[in-house]
């Protein structure tokens, strides 16, 4: 699962929950960049990669090489190049939003154990914003970093970059 698409997804929970200002609204979403990154750790206990479907939606494969209990996790939005959300985790499962964004693709316990295995998943951004936020958002060029990790290694780490546009009538 993509840290950075925890991140997305988190921070459009934040803004829709805070958005009372001009240049937000019902959008479109169109992906322009994913990237897998490094995450704090020396080592990694999973691997990982993706197929952009479209700029849409995203297949993203998690090779978890091991059970692993995650300690922590960082989200960053930036807007236009300026920081927008920080939001850093000592325990991702104490946020029940994240909880249930990693229940929905990967097999995690109630203590926050990811077990071991090899997840597959279709990430569609589109769908994810109407479904949690009406498809309201902040208009703009967005970047996303998420990053989640457990004491010993990194789980998932990922840069989205997405153009957030008013949404077009038809």
């Amino acid at each position: 699962m993509s840290t950075n698409i925890f991140y997305f997804i988190y921070s459009l929970f934040y803004v829709y929950s805070i958005a009372n200002a001009k240049g937000y609204g019902s959008t479109d979403i169109v992906i322009t960049k994913v990237e897998i990154c490094k995450g704090p750790k020396r080592v990694d206990c999973a691997g990982a990669s993706f197929i952009m479907k479209n700029n849409l939606s995203l297949t993203y494969e998690l090779d978890l090489k091991r059970d692993i209990t995650l300690s922590g996790g960082k989200i960053e939005g930036s807007c236009e190049g300026k920081p927008f959300v920080k939001y850093q985790m000592k325990n991702p499962c104490d946020n029940l939003f994240i909880k249930s964004l990693f229940k929905t693709f990967v097999n995690i316990s109630d203590s926050c154990m990811v077990a071991k295995g090899q997840y597959k998943f279709l990430v569609d951004v589109e769908n994810i914003s109407q479904k949690y936020y009406n498809g309201v958002y902040f208009f703009g060029n967005w970047t996303y970093k998420s990053v989640f990790y457990g004491n010993s290694c990194n789980v998932i780490c990922n840069v989205i970059e997405l153009i957030i546009t008013p949404k077009k009538k038809y």
